[in-house]
This record gives structure tokens, C-alpha cells and sequence, in this order.
């Protein structure tokens, strides 16, 4: 309601008060979507983003980023072929206002690698990925975090197009990268332990992933306390694993303390907690108590 009522002041102008008048529309296009009103979020951003171009250049880093939330609006609405169009805009504009090695102008790209994967052109976003990877380690170093954010995603879509040896290869780098910046027990790095422990599951190597899965565990309670989401997380894997492993007293332990601390933490009504509950039912019930 104020941002409506500041743009109700606001007469059609040029200048300072255009330049207000956009923000404004910009900021409550956000607003919008995340309120799931996209059709009205599309309208009003669209609109706005002409008066940011025409003001401010299509170059700004203002606009640029005006462009990026607009594709995003355009992908909720799933709108693919106008929000592909786009990005690509958005990644011709960045190089050309930037260069192609900026960090803006990477993200640009690797937006528009999200957006291939999305669409299903997988082959076009992992070569696009693997180049925002190398480009990327040559324009900020390897150690950047717009680089491991890079890392992360490419290693994403690697596992999801079943290509594990490098996938794994990807996510040790990323593990390597935030032990060494952020130390051992500081979220973003308890996060690449569990992604790495899921990883080698997946492939069948049960033993390192379980020592992961101990360790991620251990390190959230340890560093983020025993009810932080990440900390549930690992408990609810580690119940998972310990399942299937055969090791059902330690199953239960870990599906009754996620459970407990997903009540105690997010409601017992919450999507997260009734996954829980359901989990530990469907775990009693395999082991007949």
C-alpha cells in the first residue's frame, strides 16, 4: 500500500521524478511477484523497465539488473521463449556495457544457463556453464565467491545429467574452496559436506557418504545449534542413510530428533515437518514399531 500511495503522488515527469516514479514501480513489481500476483508484477515491471532504459541507458548497472528480475517474472509465469529472449539481451548488453569477463556480465551468462536447463537444452547450458567456470576462474580467481557459486551450479547440472565422476570432482573443489575460506564449520561449508555425502551415495560409495553425513551432521549442531534448518536437514538424511544401511535403532533416533526439533522450529503444520513425521511413520513401520 506505500509504494501505491507514493506512486499515486507522483506525476508523469521527466528527471528526478521519473527516476523516482520507475524505482518505485520496479520496487513494487517485487513485491508483486513475490506475492505471487505475476500477471501484475509483468505489466507493471515491463513498463517501468522501458523508463529505466530510456532514462538510464540499457547499459546501467541499474537496468541490468531491472532485466535479470524482469526474466524472472517472465519464468514464473512460464513464458520461456520471451524470457530466453531476454536473457540474452541481458547477457549482449552486460558485454557490451562491461565486457564479457565482468562479474555482472557473468552472472548475466550463467543466468541464461539456468534458463537453458530449465527449458530442457541441457547440452547448451553445461557447455555454457563449463565456459562461465573457466572465464571465471581467469576474471576473479577460483577462490571468488561468484566463482564457487559457478562451480556449485555446473556441478549441479553435471549430476542431474548423470555425469557423477565430474560432478563429484566439481562439488571436492567447492568443499575445498569454503574449508579453506570460511573454515570447517560454517554453514556454507556444512552445506558442500552434505552435498558431496549425497553425492557419493548416489554413486554407491556408502562409506565416505556416511563419514560425510556424520560430519555434517556433527558440525551443525556444533557451529549452528540442534533446531537450525541445515542442522534438521542433515538429520533427516542421516536417518535416511542410517536406514538403509540396516542401522534402524540409529534410524529412528535421528527420524524422532528431526521430527521433534522440525516441530519445535517450523510448527508442527509445516510442509518440512510433516515430511518428517511421515518419514519416521513409514520407518516404524518398516522395523515393526
Amino acid at each position: 500500500p506505500l509504494y501505491r500511495q507514493e506512486l499515486e503522488g507522483l506525476s508523469p515527469a521527466s528527471g528526478p521524478a521519473k527516476q523516482v516514479s520507475f524505482r518505485l514501480r520496479l520496487s513494487l513489481a517485487l513485491i508483486l511477484r513475490r506475492l505471487g500476483k505475476l500477471q501484475e508484477a509483468e505489466q507493471m515491471h515491463r513498463q517501468a523497465l522501458r523508463d529505466c532504459e530510456e532514462t538510464l541507458g540499457p547499459t546501467h548497472p541499474d537496468t541490468l539488473a531491472a532485466m535479470g528480475n524482469f526474466v524472472e517474472i517472465l519464468k514464473g509465469l512460464a513464458r520461456y521463449e520471451e524470457a530466453e529472449a531476454e536473457c540474452r539481451r541481458t547477457v549482449e548488453t552486460s558485454k557490451k556495457a562491461l565486457g564479457a569477463l565482468h562479474p555482472e556480465a557473468l552472472i548475466a551468462r550463467s543466468n541464461l544457463a539456468a534458463m537453458m536447463k530449465l527449458i530442457g537444452r541441457y547440452e547448451e547450458a553445461e557447455s555454457l556453464g563449463r565456459q562461465i567456470v573457466r572465464d571465471a576462474d581467469v576474471a576473479v580467481g577460483p577462490r571468488h565467491p561468484y566463482t564457487l557459486v559457478f562451480v556449485g551450479n555446473l556441478a549441479k547440472l553435471l549430476e542431474d545429467t548423470g555425469k557423477y565422476q565430474e560432478a563429484e570432482a566439481l562439488l571436492r573443489r567447492l568443499l575445498e574452496a569454503n574449508e579453506s575460506i570460511h573454515g570447517p564449520k560454517e554453514q556454507t561449508t556444512i552445506v558442500a559436506v552434505g552435498r558431496l555425502a549425497a553425492l557419493l551415495w548416489t554413486q554407491g560409495k556408502s562409506a565416505e557418504a556416511a563419514r560425510l553425513f556424520h560430519r555434517a551432521l556433527r558440525d551443525a549442531e556444533e557451529a549452528l545449534g540442534s533446531e537450525h534448518p541445515e542442522t534438521l536437514v542433515a538429520m533427516g538424511n542421516l536417518a535416511e542413510v542410517s536406514r538403509k544401511l540396516g542401522r534402524y535403532d540409529d534410524a529412528l533416533t535421528f527420524s524422532r530428533r528431526c521430527l521433534q526439533g522440525s516441530v519445535a522450529t517450523l510448527g508442527p503444520h509445516h510442509p518440512d515437518t510433516r515430511l518428517a513425521m511421515q518419514a519416521l511413520e513409514e520407518l516404524m513401520v518398516d522395523t515393526g514399531r
